[in-house]
């Protein structure tokens, strides 16, 4: 038998909110200054989206919650940076994302995702926003079949990968703020709240910006799922607790919208939050996804048998909690250099980016922030990035592809980031 669940307070100090994520849309007037409104529409854009993300960190913080970070999202750059450049792209870019930065610290908001690519004329444009601020992020949108959009993407990794102009992009770090995103990634109205796939949506009529959040709830799951012992007390136990936890959240997110909407006369709306499994970086194996799927009797190392079963029963509980209002990826995150165990399981050698791919049959987020060798070819990337994404259109999940070619590296090296978001690993053969 499995031990008696804790109350939700017991439960709250295994797992904090990793982000709370305003979207916002922009359009190209937004850059234009304008004395008679006071300035431009970016300025009031980002200062009011700092207002909505530190009020909503108060109240969650009021009510015991840790908020890791502030992340501000908007609509595909093609969409609001792009029509000013007028041929004169990469100086419009830098001075643009210049100024962002700039608003972002005055406005103290930690990272801003500018959204996707979304044709190969766009994929030059990611090279200059990711290198120019540990800030700021972008991403490629990636259609099933799109073998042209797929090489430029995978072109793009690489010449990130050289990039050695500051401690935010060496050893390979650019590619930490860049992604290839399936097209069904912030579909239907459910965008991600994590990075770097993060982009607004079509706006709700009357609404002005919408707010979700995102968890780092890898303690969490190693509590629950290590309460089950079984597989079949994934759909009850596991589904029941979990949902114990994060209720409360909920409210405290309801009712911090609310009541920013009642004293500032505004029409934001809270999206809700991705209940994805997130790993933590705890010194030991507590904040590991992996690792707490190895409490199962049925699952005797990750990767192994009884996995994907495991999987597949703890996406379908965390995609339909009774009452929790989700958006994003909804699944297990499997970093391998976010989660101490998928990092000794890839320093022994046990687990490959073919198993991460396999999970994300039933599970998953995709392939994320797997370090790979210097001389990866752009062909293996192309071919990488198209497996994830035809997953996805097959399957019609959000997965994403996220891997650092590292600089001077080779198949079996041990990476040497200097990251507070990373742990080193193994670096991985695609093939």
């Amino acid at each position: 038998m499995s031990s008696t669940s804790g109350s939700s307070a017991d439960l709250k100090h295994l797992f904090c909110v990793r982000t709370v994520t305003c979207f916002v849309s922009l359009q190209s007037e937004d850059l234009n200054h304008c004395p008679k409104a006071g300035g431009d529409g970016l300025t009031s854009t980002i200062r009011k989206a700092s207002d909505v993300l530190r009020h909503v960190q108060s109240v969650l913080e009021e009510h015991g919650y840790v908020v890791q970070t502030t992340r501000l999202v908007t609509n595909p750059f093609g969409e609001w940076l792009l029509p000013l450049t007028n041929g004169d792209t990469a100086i419009t870019v830098r001075t643009t994302i210049a100024k962002i930065d700039r608003l972002l610290e005055q406005h103290d908001i930690e990272f801003c995702a500018l959204g996707p690519a979304r044709t190969v004329d766009e994929l030059p444009v990611c090279i200059n926003i990711c290198s120019q601020s540990h800030r700021i992020s972008c991403s490629a949108r990636l259609e099933a079949n799109d073998v042209a959009m797929a090489r430029a993407a995978a072109e793009t990794v690489i010449a990130l990968s050289k990039l050695d102009h500051g401690p935010h992009v060496a050893n390979g770090l650019a590619n930490f703020r860049f992604c290839v995103a399936s097209s069904n990634c912030n579909r239907d109205g459910s965008p991600i709240p994590f990075f770097p796939a993060a982009t607004t949506i079509l706006r709700t009529p009357g609404t002005e910006m919408t707010v979700a959040i995102g968890l780092e709830n890898g303690a969490l799951a190693h509590e629950l799922i290590g309460r089950c012992r079984s597989i079949a007390n994934i759909p009850t136990e596991f589904a029941r607790d979990m949902t114990k936890a994060l209720t409360p959240l909920q409210e405290a997110c309801e009712k911090a919208v609310c009541d920013y909407n009642t004293s500032a006369g505004s029409a934001i709306r809270y999206l809700g939050m991705d209940t994805s499994l997130n790993p933590s970086l705890d010194p030991t194996l507590q904040g590991s996804v992996a690792a707490a799927i190895e409490t199962l009797d049925e699952v005797q190392t990750f990767g192994g048998p009884g996995s994907l079963a495991a999987a597949a029963a703890i996406t379908t509980s965390i995609q339909s909690l009774p009452g929790i209002l989700q958006t994003g990826y909804c699944g297990l995150m499997l970093p391998v250099c976010e989660d101490r165990r998928l990092a000794e399981l890839a320093d022994s050698n046990a687990i490959r980016i073919s198993d991460l791919l396999s999970v994300s049959h039933v599970c998953g987020v995709g392939v994320d922030t797997v370090p790979i060798a210097a001389d990866s070819s752009i062909q293996e990337l192309q071919g990488l990035m198209l497996d994830v994404v035809g997953l996805a259109t097959r399957w019609g999940k959000s997965l994403s592809c996220r891997v650092f070619p590292v600089p001077g590296k080779r198949v079996g090296d041990i990476t040497a980031f200097e990251s507070p978001y990373m742990i080193n690993a193994k670096i991985l053969p695609i093939s």
